[in-house]
């Protein structure tokens, strides 16, 4: 979705949805910061933390999907004096916004995807088998993840042409890969942490939440629109990091040169199976994430001790 002055002051359906979001976000916050009233100090504190937090993701998720500064603007002023949306609301007449940002900032998230399914693979090829609950954790923030990236792509229309390779993208496996491989331990573990942390998963479901209020379905996607499923990509993450494993081993291209560019498309690819040309069936993460071969007896720390 993008906006442009012969729009005149009408926005899209996606847009008035995300700025009722941000214009009732915000009046909430702004009665609330009044004081608590009746009830305990710290579960004020706690929904005046809650609230701050959830204002700056809707907004910054907002400006993800191309709604404009200005109209952010109105519905935050708005929101301040304590109003919430009406259904009335006009917007002013804006420039265009440039989509490039847009598809680069998607382009990021689509890559976070690759980096949460490798992380998680090395981890538990390294340390062993992830604990019931924070493997729940993990599945949880990359169904969030892959959510979020569907939502955005719907949202902004892309076409086909925009997200040409971008699910099946060996150079980005490759990159991936190699900084993983080159990690410390310590190094490994603290991006695990950064999937893992409750806060992270909570960040992303009020993203997701948001979107989804603002009326973006998964099933208005068109099949281009959507990335691999999340087993998919976990499957992929590992039989790609199986392969490049095997060429360092074997000498073949220990440095990830252009024989193991070929090994690792190869293997993401049949990982992939073409999956991109299937529609979303609604398919939950699946198959066994927390497999592999322990290098070490060590359990997978808790992200948030």
């Amino acid at each position: 979705m993008t906006a442009s002055a012969s729009d005149g002051g009408a926005a899209s359906a996606v847009a008035l949805g995300m700025l009722k979001v941000i214009q009732n976000v915000t009046a909430d916050l702004a009665l609330l910061a009044d004081g608590p009233s009746g009830g305990e100090l710290r579960m004020w504190r706690n929904n005046l933390r809650g609230l701050s937090v959830a204002s700056q993701l809707v907004e910054e998720q907002a400006r993800a999907i191309g709604v404009p500064g200005t109209w952010i603007a109105v519905a935050k002023n708005a929101g301040n004096t304590g109003t919430r949306w009406t259904g009335g609301e006009s917007m002013p007449l804006v420039a265009a916004v440039d989509r490039e940002p847009l598809l680069a900032q998607l382009r990021e998230q689509v890559v976070l995807l690759y980096d949460m399914t490798v992380t998680h693979t090395v981890c538990v090829d390294r340390f062993g088998a992830v604990p019931g609950d924070l493997a729940e954790r993990f599945r949880e923030h990359l169904r969030l993840q892959w959510s979020r990236v569907a939502m955005v792509a719907i949202a902004l229309e892309v076409t086909e042409t925009e997200v040409a390779g971008w699910w099946f993208d060996a150079d980005a496996w490759r990159s991936v890969l190699a900084s993983t491989r080159e990690q410390a331990a310590s190094q490994l573990l603290k991006r695990w942490r950064t999937h893992t942390k409750t806060t992270a998963v909570s960040d992303a479901n009020v993203r997701v939440e948001a979107l989804s209020m603002a009326g973006i379905s998964l099933g208005d996607a068109a099949t281009h629109q959507l990335p691999p499923r999340p087993s998919e990509l976990i499957k992929a993450a590992e039989t790609a990091w199986r392969s490049s494993a095997a060429t360092s081993a074997t000498g073949i291209a220990s440095d990830l040169g252009t024989d193991g560019d070929s090994a690792i498309s190869d293997a993401v690819d049949a990982a992939l199976g073409g999956s991109a040309n299937r529609a979303w069936q609604g398919e939950a993460i699946g198959g066994d994430t927390t497999h592999g071969t322990a290098t070490q007896a060590s359990p997978m720390p808790d992200p948030d001790s």
